[in-house]
């Protein structure tokens, strides 16, 4: 392959995190709708805006709700994940990831291969 081809291949957007809930949702008011991210990996436990809170917001806006969305967490609390089921999660990983957690290694393994299509 030659360097002229490579620059013709569209390579997808890197990962980028946010600090806090607060950040990620100025990142997707700020984000033109064609540079949406394609999956989200929330953490519940943020700072200024809990995981909860944000993922309600993304799936309340039509441009948005659509977004993959894995939360990733230390919390294996049933109300947890039945509440982000709720709000329609692709995944719930618990971590350190468990590999004896079936739901887990599940969820994983779709959020891998959502990001190599």
């Amino acid at each position: 392959m030659s360097y002229k081809d490579t620059q013709q291949t569209e390579y997808p957007a890197p990962a980028t995190n946010r600090k806090n809930g607060e950040d990620a949702l100025y990142m997707l008011q700020e984000e033109p709708a064609a540079k949406m991210p394609d999956l989200i990996l929330l953490d519940l436990n943020m700072p200024k805006m809990n995981g909860f809170e944000l993922l309600s917001l993304i799936r309340e806006n039509d441009h948005w709700k659509d977004i993959k969305v894995f939360i990733q967490t230390t919390s294996d609390q049933s109300e947890d994940k039945t509440l982000a089921q709720t709000l329609g999660i692709s995944g719930f990983i618990t971590k350190p990831l468990k590999l004896d957690s079936l739901s887990s290694m599940d969820a994983f393994n779709l959020m891998m291969d959502l990001m190599n299509m």
